[in-house]
C-alpha cells in the first residue's frame, strides 16, 4: 500500500486529461467546502508522477478511463512496481524486441494500451514498461485505469498479427514468404544461421516488415522459394539459400537452382531431407555456392 502523503494543490496538474468530467459541479464544490471546514475527513486522492508533473489518478473515477501520455522510464520503473502478483513470466526476447524498436525509431504509437485494474495494479504492459527502462527512450500510449481485477484473463488472447499480415496490410506482393525469408536473411547477417532456433535473437516484426520492402534482390529468392519451396525444403529456407548464392553470383545461384531439379539430385541433397535442414547441418554457404 502506497503511504499516504502531503502534496501542494498547485503541484497537481488539473488538465492533463486524465479527469472524466465535462464540467465541474459548483454545488458539490460548495458543499464539500463546507463540510471541510466542519472538520469532516475526505479520502485521500489519488495522483501519479509521469516523470514531469503529478497528475490526478483516473482511479478517482469510478468508471475505468482511457488517456494518452508519453511513458518515461522514471514512470515505467514505477508502475512496474504495482505489476500484479501471478502475472505472465516476463520473456527477454519481447523485451529485447521491444527496445530495439524503440532504439531504432520503428515503434509507434497504436492505441494498444496499458493497462490497471481498479486496484491499480498493473495487469498489462509489463514488457513494454522493461523495454522503455533497457532502451531509456519515453514512448506514447494509451493507458486504461480501473478494470475488472478479473479482465486480466481475456487479455492477449486472440491471435497475434505475424509480420506478413503487416506487410499485407502495407500492399506487399507474396508478404507472407517474403517476411519469411527475410526473417532468415535478417538472422543470419546479425547472429548466424545457428541461431535459427533461439528466440534470444529472432528479428522483430519491425524489423522483418522493413527488410522485405527494402532488401535488394529479394524478390528473386521469394520467387525461387515458391517455384521450389516444399518440393525441397521449407519455402524460406530455399528462399534464403537462394539469396546467399545470389549475392555471391547471380548468374551461377540462378542456374544451380534451375538446372538441378528435378532432373538430378544435388539440389535435394543441399537439403538432406524434405523438412528443411536443422541448423547444425546448414552447408556453409561459401562451399555451397
Amino acid at each position: 500500500m502506497t503511504p499516504t502523503q502531503a502534496i501542494p494543490i498547485a503541484g497537481i496538474r488539473l488538465d492533463g486529461g486524465t479527469q472524466p468530467r465535462a464540467s465541474l459541479d459548483f454545488e458539490a464544490i460548495e458543499d464539500y467546502s463546507e463540510a471541510m471546514s466542519a472538520g469532516a475527513k475526505f479520502p485521500p486522492v489519488t495522483v501519479f508522477f509521469d516523470g514531469t508533473d503529478s497528475q490526478l489518478h483516473p482511479a478517482n473515477s469510478r468508471a475505468p478511463q482511457r488517456v494518452r501520455m508519453s511513458v518515461t522510464p522514471e514512470l515505467a520503473r514505477e508502475w512496474l512496481k504495482k505489476n500484479v502478483q501471478n502475472n505472465r513470466p516476463l520473456r527477454d526476447s519481447f523485451v529485447i524486441k521491444y527496445g530495439l524498436d524503440m532504439l531504432e525509431g520503428r515503434w509507434q504509437y497504436n492505441g494498444d494500451a496499458i493497462r490497471f485494474d481498479s486496484g491499480d495494479r498493473l495487469i498489462d504492459g509489463q514488457h513494454r514498461l522493461h523495454a522503455c527502462i533497457e532502451a531509456r527512450i519515453p514512448f506514447e500510449t494509451d493507458v486504461i485505469f480501473g478494470l475488472a481485477p478479473e479482465s486480466i484473463r481475456t487479455i492477449d488472447i486472440g491471435k497475434s498479427r505475424t509480420a506478413g499480415n503487416i506487410a499485407h496490410f502495407e500492399g506487399a506482393q507474396n508478404a507472407s514468404c517474403a517476411c519469411a525469408v527475410a526473417g532468415l536473411i535478417l538472422l543470419h547477417r546479425r547472429h548466424g544461421i545457428q541461431c535459427l532456433n533461439d528466440a534470444r535473437c529472432q528479428p522483430t516484426k519491425t524489423q522483418i516488415v522493413e527488410a522485405a520492402r527494402t532488401l535488394a534482390g529479394l524478390d528473386a529468392a521469394v520467387t525461387q522459394a515458391r517455384l521450389l519451396g516444399k518440393k525441397i525444403a521449407p519455402p524460406r529456407i530455399v528462399g534464403f539459400c537462394y539469396y546467399q548464392f545470389a549475392a555471391q553470383n547471380r548468374d551461377l545461384a540462378q542456374r544451380f537452382f534451375e538446372d538441378y531439379y528435378p532432373e538430378n539430385r544435388p539440389l535435394r541433397k543441399l537439403f538432406w531431407k524434405t523438412d528443411g535442414p536443422s541448423p547444425e547441418k546448414f552447408p556453409d554457404i561459401g562451399e555451397a555456392a
